[in-house]
């Protein structure tokens, strides 16, 4: 525990993540760590939190304001518009945004055949988006849902879906954050989601999917990195964003994914298998994390995942007396058995702040400190940049509202 464990750029830039750990045992205060270094190293970072932390936006805004980097904090759920969806981007892109949003991605099943009305809306969706630039995502879907195939019964879910997505303000305007520019410009972007918003977790799928969808067609060559953290990735977890993990080494970005146990990644959408997530999660995140656990299933995969080291275990002989009881004789005898190079019992007996990392060669322990806060408070990306908030009344017709 004396020893530094360090991972330089290059390795933490070219390999994916896996972080685990409960509430409370040090998980946030890495990912901290983790974004203020690829910030530091000239890399962009998207940073995803459902569950909103107090202290991580005000330190990371503390970190970027040392190291001269543009902090911008997107809140979901906020009541003033700030963030653009789609800004110039391609219909294919558009179309596969909001299939991966609403879980309508084929998968080669029976299942398929219920989803084939609901991806000709989309396909339709993702046309209107585009011939129609002037309108805000919220009209678009608006104005799109008044059509006659929204009206057709097989797509009646997804119509009231649509017209929750509508509902969010934080989408509506034209003139808001554009997180592909900002990610250019060697910016953290804080995204602001949640738990249990119907409408917001429907729109953070799709958020992540548009970066995904930005990293993969973008100009690599010139492109500056970027960093994906998904913290709390049940709330997050899509098709889209399962497979990224084994293509997004090529894309000039990784992915950091934090969760609390095993069982986090098999509470996964009914359109995915959720045997597939935790084995996509073991193959393509190289470097592997884990704090405290309590779940006897992480604990028994954290200590597979260290391997096996052959141990002597004694053997003794037995004879029954004469009274019928059994007496060990003094003389004894060894095997060799496999056993786990770090015992369960090793992951859930870590005090707060320590971990065993899995990365170059065996596992290693370490513990993190905590960071200095000073006093600060941070506000959704909110001004004269970003001051236009448009409503659509129940005509249809629409203004602009200077927000101060």
């Amino acid at each position: 525990m004396n020893s530094t464990v360090s991972i330089t750029y290059e390795d933490a830039k070219n390999w994916n993540w896996q972080i685990v750990g409960g509430t409370g045992t040090g998980k946030g205060l890495l990912l901290q760590l983790i974004a203020s270094q690829f910030i530091m190293n000239k890399s962009s970072c998207v940073f995803f939190d459902p569950k909103f932390d107090d202290f991580l936006p005000k330190i990371l805004s503390q970190e970027c304001e040392r190291h001269d980097v543009p902090f911008l904090l997107i809140d979901l759920e906020f009541d003033k518009a700030h963030i653009t969806l789609f800004k110039n981007d391609r219909f294919e892109i558009i179309e596969q945004c909001l299939s991966a949003g609403f879980m309508l991605d084929f998968q080669g099943n029976a299942q398929d055949f219920y989803k084939s009305a609901e991806q000709e809306v989309i396909e339709e969706l993702s046309v209107f988006i585009k011939e129609n630039s002037s309108l805000t995502l919220p009209e678009a879907i608006d104005l799109f849902l008044r059509r006659d195939i929204c009206n057709d019964k097989n797509v009646k879910k997804l119509a009231i879906e649509l017209k929750r997505l509508s509902q969010v303000k934080s989408i509506n305007t034209l003139c808001g954050v554009d997180i592909h520019e900002a990610i250019e410009s060697h910016a953290l972007i804080y995204i602001k989601c949640s738990t249990d918003s119907s409408r917001i977790l429907l729109l953070q799928r799709i958020l992540l999917a548009s970066i995904l969808q930005y990293c993969k067609y973008r100009e690599r060559d010139y492109s500056r990195h970027v960093a994906i953290v998904l913290d709390e990735f049940k709330y997050l977890q899509s098709n889209i964003a399962v497979k990224a993990l084994a293509t997004i080494r090529s894309m000039n970005a990784n992915i950091i994914v934090a969760h609390q146990s095993i069982d986090d990644l098999k509470d996964c959408p009914a359109n995915m298998n959720s045997q597939s997530v935790v084995s996509a999660m073991t193959e393509n995140c190289n470097i592997k994390i884990t704090y405290k656990v309590k779940a006897p299933e992480t604990a028994k995969y954290f200590a597979e995942m260290s391997g096996e080291v052959l141990v002597e275990e004694p053997q003794y002989t037995y004879e029954t007396t004469n009274s019928l009881t059994q007496q060990k004789k003094l003389s004894k005898t060894t095997r060799e058995v496999a056993s786990y190079y770090m015992e369960p019992n090793v992951f859930k007996a870590l005090r707060k702040g320590e971990a065993v990392i899995f990365f170059d060669g065996l596992p290693q322990k370490f513990y993190t400190s905590p960071i200095k806060l000073k006093s600060t408070t941070v506000d959704p990306c909110v001004d004269e940049k970003y001051c236009f908030e448009v409503k659509i009344d129940k005509f249809g017709s629409k203004g602009l509202i200077d927000v101060d």
